[in-house]
């Protein structure tokens, strides 16, 4: 379970500090991605941590 919450903090902080030559296609990704209900959905639930119950 431990790995799990350092895997996605690490996820988490490579997307928050990507260069900032990408950072508008990350921004753009994001943006479409989370127009998809099931991307929110399972992003909410990671971040809950109610995942690793």
């Amino acid at each position: 379970m431990a790995l799990k919450v350092v895997a996605l903090a690490d996820r988490l902080t490579g997307l928050a500090t990507v260069d900032a030559r990408v950072r508008p296609l990350r921004n753009l990704a994001l943006r479409l991605l989370a127009r998809v209900p099931a991307v929110r959905r399972r992003l909410a639930w990671n971040l809950s941590g109610l995942v690793y119950r």
